[in-house]
């Protein structure tokens, strides 16, 4: 077992790449399949269900926008010309990286780029053309955004996912019809 008090104990391996990917297309999935729903009790006229389906998603949404801009700006993001400086990490970030995380945060799919950045970060981070001192660097990046992503999915499950299945269970249950099911015993 890896010393713990040693940087090797943090090595980025498959396994985190398998997470990462794995949280991308789940994510998707889930996204995908939230929009679904409401679009088909709309599109059915069920504007009670689908209300009760978009608005758990429409505010974890908004929670989960505002912790990833508080968590930018933890960082302590420094604005110029040409690029755009966290200064924690001494490394300058085009402004078409920043483009791309405003674009995603505005449609929900910023966890999308925080984990691709957790990938990068965590590749980065156990490159053996780069310094150790570079290493480093990346190895705490990447710890620090698997922490803020954790923070974040944390927040969207308790004000989304689950209150989102409560109430899908509710819809399930009101929309039972009160004939029995094939084979089963009449009252």
């Amino acid at each position: 077992m890896a010393d713990p008090n040693t940087d090797s104990a943090y090595d980025f391996d498959w396994l985190d790449y398998l997470i990462g990917i794995g949280f991308i297309l789940l994510f998707l999935v889930d996204v995908g399949t939230d929009i679904r729903m409401a679009a088909e009790y709309f599109m059915e006229e069920q504007w009670l269900f689908g209300s009760i389906t978009t608005v758990p998603v429409f505010l974890a949404y908004l929670v989960a926008c505002f912790f990833a801009l508080a968590n930018y700006h933890i960082i302590r993001v420094d604005l110029s010309a040409d690029f755009v400086y966290i200064s924690r990490y001494d490394e300058a970030a085009p402004v078409w990286v920043w483009t791309v995380r405003i674009i995603f945060l505005v449609f929900g799919l910023s966890p999308v780029v925080r984990t691709v950045e957790f990938l990068y970060c965590g590749y980065k981070s156990s490159c053996r053309e780069c310094s150790e001192e570079t290493r480093r660097e990346y190895r705490e990046h990447t710890l620090d955004i698997a922490l803020a992503n954790s923070f974040i999915r944390i927040f969207e499950s308790y004000m989304e996912a689950a209150p989102q299945l409560c109430l899908q269970l509710y819809i399930i249950f009101k929309t039972i019809p009160d004939k029995p099911v094939a084979g089963g015993e009449s009252s």
